[in-house]
């Protein structure tokens, strides 16, 4: 007897396991019924979506949840099941198929989940606009609140305006300005690098994002600046 998803089990890993769930489950269940040609444009169609969707990713609000497009292959897969499907009651009843594991179904969703997830970080990795990755940097920093010191009242970051790059703006203590003006750069990038993640610096300037260190006095008189670039030998 051949194995066969039943219509609950491909709602269910739909639903569930979002569009990758959906194009799997669909494609195995019409081929396993004799449906090859509509097995193909489920293949076809559904990779094309995939692709699209990936592509998309990066460009879409970061509030849109992944349940939205779990949702969408949810109804589309409803209806195609209702024209051109088994019913659960036609498998149990046939010599020719038994339903698959519940068990199977499962491995499929979790499965269809870290593949989806894992490509969309790929993707917005490869896809995500440099003005995207700043402003979300600028926004996650002011909004968790960046570490201060004896010497440094505020951080705050903010958008160059003049090109891809990104402020981290160090109010200084009234007793530390001597110091950090007669200051070498290198002496002020140790500073700098210790209030802020190397690990986000490290980002930054893969993606070829300069990032300027603006220190100023109480009274934003501008002290001392450097910058770190990949492009740029400052």
């Amino acid at each position: 007897m051949t194995s066969l998803f039943t219509p609950s089990q491909i709602k269910l890993g739909s639903l569930l396991g979002g569009p990758m769930a959906s194009l799997y489950l669909l494609h195995h269940a019409m081929q396993a019924i004799g449906r090859d040609s509509l097995a193909v444009k489920v293949k076809w169609i559904g990779g094309l979506v995939i692709v699209s969707l990936l592509i998309a990713t990066p460009f879409v609000p970061q509030y849109l949840p992944y349940i939205v497009t779990c949702f969408v292959s949810f109804l589309l897969v409803m209806l195609l099941l209702k024209k051109c499907y088994l019913t659960k009651q036609a498998i149990i009843k046939s010599q020719l198929y038994s339903p698959h594991s519940n068990w199977f179904v499962s491995y499929i969703i979790v499965t269809s989940i870290v593949l989806m997830f894992s490509l969309s970080y790929l993707s917005v990795s490869f896809f995500l606009p440099n003005s995207r990755v700043i402003n979300n940097l600028v926004n996650d920093f002011n909004g968790n609140g960046l570490p201060t010191s004896v010497s440094i009242l505020e951080i705050k970051a903010s958008k160059d305006n003049y090109g891809e790059g990104i402020i981290f703006d160090f109010k200084l203590h009234a007793d530390a300005v001597l110091d950090i003006e007669m200051a070498t750069d290198d002496e002020i990038k140790e500073i700098a690098l210790e209030m802020i993640d190397k690990s986000i610096i490290d980002y930054l300037l893969k993606r070829n994002i300069y990032i300027i260190f603006n220190f100023r006095g109480q009274s934003n008189m501008p002290v001392n600046q450097v910058v770190l670039s990949n492009r740029i030998d400052y």
